[in-house]
Order: C-alpha cells, then structure tokens, then sequence
C-alpha cells in the first residue's frame, strides 16, 4: 500500500485484518517480485528493490539524465520492466536484468505516450498502455500489436477466457487481459 508521509510518499505493508502496519521505505508505485521476498519501487526518478523482511535496498537504474518510473518484476522475478523518460520527456518502455544491470530499451516509436507495463504471466509479452490504448509485444521487444483502443490500466490475470462489459465501461479478461476501457 503506498500512504503519504508528510511530503514523500510511502510504501506500507498491512496485514488484511488492517491492525498490523509496518512502513517498508519512503518511496512509490510499489510492485511485489514473484517470490514475494522483494519489492521494487520509485523513488527520486530512480527504481529501487527492497528486501522487505530485512530492509535491504538495492538501486536497479542508475541513469541520472532519465527519469525511471512504474515498475512491473517478471515471473520469474530476474527481470523488471519500467517506464523511463528521456532527457526530452518521451516516455519508453525498457526491461532490466536484476543480476547484471544490463537495460534494453524495448520500445521504438518516439513521440509515443508508454506507460504501465505488465508482464504475461507465462512471460512471453508486456501489455502497456500507449496513446490511450492498450498494446502487447514480445517482452524481447519488438511485434508491438495494438488490442484495444480508448483503454488504460492493463493487468493480467491466469485464467484462460475473457469477457467484455459496456455497461460497465470495463473490459475484463482473465488470462488473456483485463484493461479499463472508454467505450
């Protein structure tokens, strides 16, 4: 959970019966690795990741000139992907290898607005939002497809069908995608 602390945000966990509250660090858009051991996190433009049960933080990027933002672990927990906007303010999707430090910018289209990445629960893809639609690639880069149009928030959930509510305004899908859609 992220509570504001004074002027900086910051990352809690809170057992569900909402009487254990333990702040974890100063820092926002909190994502839990695989292995629930981890927390990746931002903070001053920098993504970070957190051993929760021992407080140990690690720095992931460490590019002053860009602006790092929205983590998203991989399943397997070796990669994060996240949003990095360049000395310009265009925004980019990239992946990171947690081990080596090696980032790859996944992403080609300048002027494009990305944003929100989520890993396919088998690994293969990212969805992402991008000038107000949805969009899925390979998590390698690359094979960027649009979904769906006038749609933001992707998640991704195991399952294996879908289903569509206009009456709602939200497409769900369960395995495949589930993104808050404009119809």
């Amino acid at each position: 959970m992220l509570r504001w602390g004074g002027e900086f945000p910051i990352v809690y966990k809170i057992h569900i019966d909402g009487l254990q509250q333990q702040k974890v660090v100063h820092g926002q858009q909190p994502s839990w690795s695989p292995d629930g051991q981890w927390i990746a996190f931002t903070d001053n433009a920098l993504i970070f990741r957190i051993r929760h049960s021992e407080n140990l933080t690690v720095q992931i990027t460490d590019d002053l000139f860009f602006v790092d933002m929205m983590p998203a672990f991989s399943p397997d927990g070796r990669n994060i992907a996240f949003v990095s906007f360049n000395q310009i303010g265009i925004p980019h999707i990239y992946v990171i290898d947690i081990d080596t430090g090696k980032r790859k910018r996944l992403t080609d289209a300048s002027g494009d607005w990305y944003l929100n990445p989520c890993w396919s629960p088998d690994g293969k893809y990212i969805a992402f939002e991008c000038n107000d639609s949805i969009r899925i690639m390979n998590s390698r880069g690359g094979d960027e497809r649009i979904l769906i149009e006038n749609a933001e928030d992707p998640s991704w959930s195991p399952c294996r069908s879908y289903a569509v509510s206009p009456y709602d305004r939200v497409l769900a899908t369960w395995g495949v995608l589930k993104a808050i859609a404009h119809f």
